[in-house]
């Protein structure tokens, strides 16, 4: 894990780099690196890992897989500077299962910052005449150059061509002539290597919801080492997904660490989480309360990397609002949108909850390629009909059913926030918060863009850090349906 920050065509450009580093916060054991050279300044915190190199040219948050190699470099070595954009081009249209941002200096003197494909990784950006400022969070962009900007997923930034996109998931058409089950064997090998190649040679754990996605993940990770992963679970007494993950940790056999929060704890944390955040959207607020008391959790037992189930709803059909959709053109349109506003909504809220801690965070449906595949699936292999119901990511329950168990493979999809036990919890402590009286004056009359009192709630702590113009930025939950 890495914040980073540059300072590009500027030769005095520490004073700024120093305080957009300080403005990104990070707990935990985490070194400030920083370098300056002609017509630039870098910088990166770090939670160090195996093998780091010193930045000298470029800083990089997350991980690249080198072309023709399966596994990952976790920042062995050093990104080699493209010398244009086009060889630029080339390598990362080639790169599959990086989570990445990039910023640095390339030969030539022509300036650079460039994103993943889907945005796994933040980056932002700010201009001042010739001056460029990049950074992983909004909040280092307050108040250097312009507004902040979001470089967008599958682009670069070059200070003569301004952004240059290299990927869209859209091109990606459906593929009608593999077989069922020779798709669902290829499922199975993909999510494999997926699950394998995000792992590491450094203290790791799975977030483990109990639920169908996580529970993949986690029964593929046990099988992917020789000693019991560690799984992790949080929520509210009693709540189903910490009940549910306990049956999981038993049938993979894991190291499994569970915490239990109430109120009090929530309102304790409440303030950090939409600070880290970004965002005040109930939906992403709510389900970031448990993933950072998770995230803190883990940091605590020494994990230093995790694995998610994140994203696999966007590319098998996980979302419940998607059955009511009737027409099959209307229901692909959708997933495309699902997976292409990830980069602010789910990513953006596992990004920032981990880094918080000082944690690294992979996802392994969001492999390129085989996000590519399932995206690629005939749509009736994931929303399937039958006389009375449609069951929503059917293949992957298919695929995974003799692992799993029946009723583990089929059970109903929750939303995190749902199954942690947050969800109701909100509702009632922001009835608490905000009256009818505050709601009309400042949401009704007042303008503030939310949706109800809780999205007040968080909107009110939003705005004590975060000024009007950012909210643009802000990715807000939104159902077609």
């Amino acid at each position: 894990m890495s914040r980073i920050a540059a300072v590009m065509g500027k030769d005095d450009g520490d004073d700024f780099l120093r305080t957009m580093m300080e403005r990104m916060v990070v707990r935990g054991p985490c070194t400030q690196v920083t370098v300056q050279g002609k017509g630039f300044c870098l910088g990166a915190i770090e939670n160090p890992l195996p093998g780091e190199p010193p930045i000298e040219t470029m800083v990089i948050d997350g991980y690249l897989y080198p072309p023709g190699q399966s596994d990952p470099e976790v920042l062995e070595e050093e990104p080699e500077p493209a010398n244009d954009l086009e060889e630029l081009h080339e390598d990362t249209s080639r790169l599959d299962g990086g989570e990445y941002a990039l910023a640095g200096k390339l030969a030539g003197s022509s300036l650079l910052a460039v994103r993943d494909p889907l945005g796994v990784k933040p980056l932002y950006f700010a201009s001042d005449k010739d001056t460029i400022y990049a950074a992983s969070e909004i909040k280092a962009l307050l108040g250097v150059g312009t507004v902040p900007k979001a470089l967008p997923p599958g682009s670069y930034l070059h200070k003569e061509a301004g952004i240059v996109p290299y990927y869209s998931i859209q091109d990606t058409k459906e593929n009608r002539t593999v077989a069922l089950e020779e798709a669902i064997e290829s499922l199975k090998v993909q999510m494999f290597e997926a699950v394998r190649e995000k792992t590491g040679d450094i203290p790791w754990g799975v977030y483990l919801s109990g639920g169908l996605d996580s529970s993949i993940v986690a029964c593929l990770a046990a099988e992917a080492t020789s000693t019991p992963v560690k799984t992790f679970t949080v929520g509210v007494k009693n709540s189903e997904d910490v009940d549910k993950a306990r049956e999981v940790s038993h049938l993979i056999g894991s190291e499994h660490h569970e915490y239990t929060y109430g109120e009090d704890e929530v309102l304790a944390v409440l303030e950090e989480v939409i600070f880290h955040l970004e965002s005040f959207d109930c939906a992403y607020v709510r389900s970031s309360i448990p993933n950072f008391l998770a995230a803190k959790l883990a940091r605590q037992k020494g994990v230093k990397l995790m694995l998610s189930g994140e994203g696999s709803d966007e590319i098998f059909a996980g979302y419940s609002y998607l059955k009511k959709l009737s027409r099959e053109k209307e229901i692909r349109a959708e997933l495309f949108k699902l997976v292409n506003s990830l980069h602010h909504t789910g990513l953006q809220r596992v990004d920032r909850m981990n880094a918080a801690h000082g944690l690294e965070c992979r996802l392994p449906y969001l492999k390129h390629s085989l996000v590519e595949f399932a995206m690629a699936l005939p749509l009736e292999w994931k929303l399937c009909r039958s006389s009375h119901i449609i069951q929503d990511k059917w293949i992957l329950r298919k695929a995974f059913e003799d692992r799993l168990g029946h009723e583990l493979a089929w059970r109903e999809k929750k939303q995190f926030d749902q199954g942690a036990g947050s969800c109701n919890m909100m509702e009632y402590i922001a009835e608490e918060h905000v009256s009818d009286s505050d709601y009309i004056k400042e949401a009704v009359n007042g303008g503030a863009p939310v949706r109800n009192k809780e999205e007040l709630l968080y909107y009110r702590i939003f705005r004590k850090h975060f000024p009007a113009e950012v909210i643009p930025l802000v990715g807000r939950w939104v159902t077609t349906a």
